[in-house]
């Protein structure tokens, strides 16, 4: 008899497809120069600008393949390196224009996929499948607690997730990390939405 799915593994096929849907669609739009590991780690990016050791751990990678990407990042334009305010030998990872004018294109990627899932499973199995897997966050996701004091309705953590998913099959093997709030601070809320979305 055949084993059946495990249903985080399906839960991670599903997750895959929509990452690549927005990938796509980026893609589609000019971002053709972006790769799925890059953008994975612009996931990460505060709106102010995020330390690079921040970075690497919010993407689970290691500091120096995490640098080499945004090198790769600031030569394409999509991030800048500035000073940190807090300390002046720091330096911060900021997006630039041109990675902010990605975010409608991915929101309104998100949106289409929405509605498709919402066709394919009807209107009520969507509601259900949405209330179990925001339950699950209970459990699984390492910054729900933080998220929930005042910022709950994140706009940027189902994208974030969707992105680092897919990406896992692009990069090396990641490097393991207890996931632990105080070493991996969740990316600030953006007021305009983010790549996160």
């Amino acid at each position: 008899m055949e084993r059946e799915l495990p249903t985080s593994l399906l839960m991670f096929i599903a997750s895959r497809a929509a990452a690549n849907r927005v990938f796509q669609a980026l893609h589609d739009t000019g971002f053709d120069d972006l790769t799925i590991a890059q953008s994975r780690l612009l996931m990460g990016i505060d709106p102010d600008g995020t330390r690079l050791s921040v970075l690497a751990d919010r993407a689970q990678i290691a500091k120096q393949t995490a640098t080499a990407l945004v090198d790769k990042l600031e030569a394409s334009g999509y991030v800048e390196r500035v000073p940190d305010p807090a300390d002046g030998r720091a330096r911060l990872v900021r997006m630039t224009a041109r990675a902010e004018s990605a975010i409608p294109l991915a929101r309104a990627e998100e949106e289409r996929i929405e509605a498709e899932w919402r066709r394919h499973l009807g209107a009520a199995r969507m509601r259900q499948l949405r209330a179990a897997l925001t339950a699950l966050r209970e459990i699984t996701d390492p910054y729900g607690r933080s998220w929930a004091l005042g910022a709950s309705c994140r706009p940027g953590y189902p994208q974030r997730a969707r992105i680092m998913v897919a990406a896992q099959t692009e990069t090396a093997a990641p490097v393991t990390k207890t996931a632990d709030p105080a070493r991996n601070p969740a990316p600030s809320v953006r007021a305009r939405g983010s790549l996160r979305s």
